[in-house]
């Protein structure tokens, strides 16, 4: 064990590991609520040398980040969406905003933002109800859809 890292509330154990860590990486990345089972070694585990925890997190973060699929999504949303935008998706809502078209008559704007895959923009998106307007690709619209069916199914009128 390296250290523990706590990222929006999920905890991970960074940690040497044999066979997976090596040279240029010193260390390797396990979420805690994965781990089945540990035992207790009789000899003390050695720190790599100069190893520095927020910097091995902020590089093994960025490199993380970049191997994620990444499905963009065009959509128009109104003044009160965006307002929570950053809330919502967090820190890159940002570039989203700084990059989006100037605001029709309405308020509205259109930007893309960047999900893993389709049912989790249609699943994310679908909080915003009616502040949302997704413009393409063509199956998140789709699945956004069938959330919006299913919800009204779960709540019919009484």
């Amino acid at each position: 064990p390296l250290g523990l890292v706590d990222k929006a509330g999920t905890w991970y154990l960074v940690a040497s590991a044999r066979g997976r860590a090596g040279p240029g990486r010193p260390a390797t990345v396990f979420r805690v609520s994965r781990i089945t089972a540990a035992r207790v070694l009789t000899q003390p585990a050695p720190r790599p040398p100069g190893f520095s925890l927020p910097a091995f997190w902020a590089r093994w973060s960025e490199e993380f980040m970049s191997t994620r699929p990444s499905l963009p999504v065009r959509l128009r949303a109104s003044p009160h969406a965006l307002a929570a935008f950053t809330e919502v998706f967090g820190d890159g809502a940002q570039d989203a905003l700084a990059a989006a078209l100037p605001p029709d008559t309405h308020g509205w704007r259109e930007l893309t933002l960047h999900f893993e895959h389709e049912l989790a923009a249609a699943h994310r998106l679908a909080g915003f109800g009616g502040d949302v307007e997704v413009i393409s690709p063509p199956p998140v619209r789709t699945r956004l859809r069938s959330v919006a069916e299913a919800i009204l199914t779960r709540y019919p009128e009484p």
